[in-house]
This record gives C-alpha cells, sequence and structure tokens, in this order.
C-alpha cells in the first residue's frame, strides 16, 4: 500500500506539471520519436493480398478459398459464406461482404440491412464511412450512397481509383498513378490546404474523422485536415524507419514501421499525443478498431493486440484454457500462461504456478497453488496509471465489489475487508463471520456462504447503515450476479433469493440436477450433471426490461465443465476451447468461435 501511495504522489504531481506547461523552468519542445539518423533505405515489400479485417469490435479472416472466419462481437454472419474478397463493417452491427463475381452481401444483427443500389456489380471493395459507402468498382470508378458530402460532393467521373477510404463525411480515392483525390469541403478541400500538401507517389490512403493520412513509396506519410496548424505527424517519425502501413480511428493515427514498430499518435487542441503500441515483427498489413487491431505477416501469418475477446486469435481460444474470469478478461491456459485481454502487462506476487484467474471493477486476481492471491490494478478515472501487485497468504476466495473493496475469504474460513475507504462497522461484521467457504458480489450485496448452507448478504446502504441478510438453508453455491441473488440448493434446484423481502423464488421448471450456475446480467446459465446447460432471463429492473436482450445457448454445446455469465455468456469444454456468445446491455456481444 505504500507504494500505492507513492505512485499514486507521483501522478498527483505529474498531473500538475502538466498543468504548469510541462516541465519547470524549460520550454516544450515538439516531441521527437525517433532520432533524426540517416534513414533506412526504404524498400516497399511485395505483399500477399489483404486478408484481414476489423469493425466494431469483430475480427474477420479470409482463407485463400475465401471463406471468413470471424471472432469477437457477435456479426450474425450468414451460414455458408464463401469466395469473399473483401468485408467492411460499419457501427451496430451493420457488415458486408464484396464477393469474387463482383456482387455484394450485406447483413446486420440488430435491424433491416441497409439497402444498396440495386444494379450494383463488379465491385472490388467498400469502404464505409458515418452515413455513407463507397464502392470500388473493377474498371476503376467509384460509386458512392448513403447521405451527406461524402455523397453530394464527390467528384463525377473518378477514373483510375485502386484504393478508397471513407471518413465521417468525406472520402478519399487513390489513383493508380498515385495522385489522390479527396472530397466533401470541410476536412479535405475547404481550408486551402489541400493543394499544399505533397501527395505524390502515394500508395495507401486512411480518413478518419476530420483528417486523413497517405503514405508514400518513399516510406514518409503527410496528413492534412482543417486543423493543421497543429502538428499532425510525430516529429520524426519516419527519419529511422520508413512507414509500410497507415490506419485511422476516428482521430487517431497509427502507422507500421519497416522495423516492426506500430506507433500511434492523437491531437488534443494544444498538444501531440505519441505511443509505441506494440511490436510486430515481419508485419506488412494492419487493421485497426478502436482499441484493438490484426496484423498479417508476409508469410499470412496474424498476430493480434488490444482489449477484449476480439483481441485474441481463435487459436488462442482453440483449446488448452482451463479457467477464465467471470467477465473474461483474464485466461488461464493449462501451459500456466495467462492471457490478459486488456494488453496490460501482468504482475504477480508470487512463483507459485496459477490454478485459478478472477477479475471485476478494474482489479485482476490470481490465486496460486501456494495459497498466495495475487491483486493488481491501480485506477484513477478509469485509465490504468500503474499495476502494482498485493499479495495475500492462504487466500480461498475472493469478491470485488469495484477497484476499491474486495472481500478476501481465507482458507481457515475467516473473511476480511480490503478497502481503500474502510467502514469500520462493515470491517468489523466481515471479521466476524466463520466457517465461509464462498464469497461473491451478487444483487448489489455482498454474500458469504458458511459451512453449513447458510448464505448471509450484506451492503452498506447510502446512507451509511450496514444491512445484514440472512438467507435460505441448504444451499450450496451462490452465483455472482447483477440484479439478483441466484442460489442453488443442495437438492440440485436452483431459486432466487431476494434479501429485503426474504422471499426465495424457485426458478423452473427443468431445472434440477444442476452442479453449477453462474449468475448474469439479463442472462444465468445452469450446467446440469449430464454436462448440457439451461438458460435462466433474469429479473431485471422495470426500467431495464424492455432494453435488456436474454441470449440463446448455442446449439452443440457438449462436454461442458465450467460456465461463466456476465454481460456475455462463455462455456469451458472438456477439451479446453472457450466459447462465448450472448447479447447484453451492457457490453458488445461475442459469437461463438469456430473450431
Amino acid at each position: 500500500m505504500a507504494m500505492c501511495r507513492k505512485i499514486f504522489i507521483l501522478i498527483i504531481m505529474t498531473l500538475a506539471l502538466a498543468a504548469c506547461g510541462g516541465k519547470l523552468g524549460q520550454s516544450e519542445s515538439p516531441a521527437v520519436f525517433y532520432s533524426n539518423k540517416p534513414a533506412t533505405p526504404f524498400v516497399m515489400p511485395d505483399k500477399p493480398a489483404k486478408r484481414i479485417f476489423t469493425a466494431a469490435d469483430a475480427s474477420f479472416y479470409l482463407d485463400e478459398q475465401g471463406t471468413p472466419t470471424t471472432w469477437g462481437r457477435q456479426t450474425c454472419m450468414p451460414d455458408n459464406l464463401v469466395d469473399v474478397v473483401s468485408i467492411a463493417g460499419g457501427d451496430y452491427g451493420s457488415f458486408a461482404a464484396v464477393k469474387g463475381d463482383g456482387t455484394v452481401e450485406t447483413w446486420d444483427c440488430y435491424r433491416q440491412t441497409l439497402p444498396i443500389p440495386s444494379d450494383l456489380s463488379n465491385v472490388k471493395a467498400l469502404a464505409v464511412g458515418s452515413t455513407h459507402t463507397l464502392a470500388l468498382k473493377g474498371d476503376g470508378t467509384v460509386e458512392a450512397w448513403g447521405v451527406g458530402p461524402g455523397v453530394t460532393k464527390m467528384p463525377p467521373n473518378l477514373r483510375d481509383v485502386v484504393a478508397i477510404s471513407a471518413g465521417k463525411d468525406h472520402g478519399l480515392a487513390l489513383h493508380g498513378d498515385g495522385r489522390v483525390t479527396a472530397w466533401d469541403g470541410q476536412c479535405c478541400t475547404s481550408q486551402d490546404e489541400f493543394p499544399q500538401v505533397d501527395l505524390s507517389g502515394v500508395v495507401a490512403i486512411a480518413s478518419g474523422e476530420n483528417h486523413n493520412l497517405a503514405l508514400r513509396a518513399d516510406g514518409t506519410i503527410v496528413s492534412w485536415g482543417p486543423r493543421s496548424f497543429y502538428p499532425l505527424i510525430p516529429a520524426g517519425l519516419t527519419d529511422e524507419f520508413g512507414a509500410i502501413a497507415i490506419a485511422v480511428v476516428r482521430g487517431k493515427s497509427y502507422a507500421l514501421l519497416a522495423n516492426g514498430d506500430l506507433i500511434s499518435w492523437e491531437r488534443s487542441w494544444t498538444s501531440l499525443s505519441v505511443q509505441k503500441v506494440k511490436t510486430l515483427p515481419g508485419a506488412v498489413h494492419i487493421s485497426v478498431d478502436l482499441n484493438r487491431g490484426l496484423a498479417q505477416k508476409m508469410d499470412g501469418s496474424l498476430m493480434s493486440w488490444g482489449y477484449g475477446l476480439a483481441s485474441l486469435l481463435p487459436s488462442d481460444l482453440a483449446g488448452g484454457v482451463i479457467n477464465a474470469a467471470s467477465d473474461l478478461t483474464l485466461l488461464l491456459k493449462t501451459n500456466g500462461e495467462i492471457l490478459p485481454l486488456n494488453d496490460r502487462p501482468i504482475v504477480l506476487g508470487s512463483d507459485a504456478p496459477v490454478v485459478r484467474v478472477d477479475a471485476d471493477g478494474g482489479l485482476s486476481a490470481a490465486f496460486h497453488t501456494d495459497g498466495t492471491l495475487s491483486l493488481w490494478g491501480f485506477f484513477i478515472l478509469g485509465e490504468a496509471v500503474a499495476e502494482v501487485a498485493e499479495t495475500f497468504a492462504d487466500v480461498k476466495d475472493v469478491a470485488f465489489a469495484d477497484s476499491q473493496t474486495v472481500v478476501i475469504l481465507k482458507t481457515d474460513g475467516t473473511v476480511f475487508l480490503r478497502a481503500i475507504n474502510l467502514n469500520p462497522q462493515e470491517a468489523e461484521f466481515v471479521a466476524s463471520l466463520r466457517n465461509i467457504v464462498s464469497v461473491q458480489r451478487s444483487g448489489g450485496y455482498f454474500v458469504a456462504l458458511n459451512d453449513q448452507g447458510e448464505p448471509v448478504a450484506w451492503r452498506l446502504h447510502y446512507s451509511g447503515e450496514l444491512q445484514i441478510h440472512h438467507g435460505p438453508s441448504m444451499v450450496s453455491a451462490v452465483a455472482e450476479s447483477t440484479f439478483n441473488i441466484l442460489v442453488l440448493r443442495t437438492n440440485g434446484t436452483v431459486a432466487i433469493w431476494d434479501p429485503e423481502s426474504s422471499s426465495v423464488t424457485d426458478v423452473g421448471p427443468g431445472l434440477d440436477d444442476i452442479i453449477a450456475i453462474a449468475g448474469g446480467y439479463s442472462t444465468h446459465l445452469a450446467l446440469k450433471q449430464d454436462g448440457t446447460l439451461i438458460s435462466i432471463n433474469a429479473e431485471l429492473p422495470d426500467w431495464l426490461d424492455e432494453s435488456a436482450e436474454q441470449s440463446t445457448i448455442p446449439a452443440g454445446l457438449k462436454d461442458i465443465v465450467a460456465i461463466y455469465s456476465k454481460s456475455s455468456q462463455a462455456a469451458l469444454t472438456r477439451d479446453g476451447q472457450l466459447i462465448a456468445w450472448g447479447k447484453s446491455h451492457l457490453l458488445f456481444d461475442f459469437y461463438q468461435l469456430p473450431e
């Protein structure tokens, strides 16, 4: 904790210095990300056909036959979709695939598919903006539909176009001779800056909300937009190593350098933030979403980075998983490797092998074979500013309320509270608990279950009063849940316990012979003795009844050994494959990963 306080003080000092204009007594100078050494001779590699695509927290990969694989957010991709050459996706679950015969197939997970021109044919690629879509045709012409200046201001008779990019409400077209045509009147041409940008020898283009990037054949990058009086390219970015690929997501720019470094930068009104995202050795293509992306190597193999389930590759989840955090932010593999879905380094407090992981509220936990608990994650305003591992000995279980409050169960059945703002009344009550076998955060309460099958729930009222409720008997397990306290009885039946009314409501029919339960947001799961699953609709507050959706269990699931349910659902099979699915009000959807 002393280290945490030091880090906190350091952060406050850093913020104070930043508010005063940076280093004390020194004038601010432009950020130089690379030294000004003579540039490494740059040669644009012979790149294979691009086969990776990202959109709206979903990832796509096309094999040599044009068969797509998708993972991450539920995409509702049609069955038997083959001969695909390109995929594009907008926000909110709208997707389109360009097929080898030049036709376009569109689909949407949540609403009616957006119309496309009825005579659309001979299409090579699509680019989707916020309000419009561009289509590059096989004869080098471009067709646009939708609304806004991205359509109405597109120059007529575009010819010899080899690549397109659609921004927020504007468009770019790259011609075969290296010229670039841009349009909309606000982002691209009206500031009298576009004619001053040297766009000769361009080999790639990318557009965002209010700015554009162009990659030249010599590995240098140019950028333009309506606020170009602030620096748009980090100083020295390509001095030492040229760029071989570029991308833009909203206001953030990306460059893949020839040495494999992926660099991102973003402008505010007064400064330029630059960071090294990842080193991707051998990568020649990138496809980037908000907080994650895919990279493809010359041999066609893939690399990934970033946040969420879509940041992993299908091979990461195809087998060898033995445990996962309830929110699916940590996965534990059979070789002892922990896969974090937040792309942050893992700091463990013990060298002993890890047997279980958990995470919630910005905190992550690893349980070691020697009984040590490693607890890490330090957040200010939702941002990870440090990774400081705390260790606790002889720990059996843990329950999270948020990044500041954790209930820890010891192997001797005692419980204690770890909190930044410790409430003495709650701490005294927790310390009085004995013979506890599990702790959970469920239905807005902490719930402790003793060895007699008797749960007790408690919470701090907003008035500061500690509320304590004793539950039903003959309970073998309590599920972590958002709104309901789901309990599994010793006779294999399931019920919902409401501490305030002391009511216990049976869940059924067909819910018997249950051996495990997992509570979630709008959907709970129950695992039967024979390895099959049952989905249970959660009882939601009235103000959420119409906004939350229950999910359906994918067909064909079998040999299930563990279940997880929170904002999405997942099942771990006996052979170590993690299968995730579901719809939720809180988070993006996930879909069953391919074998």
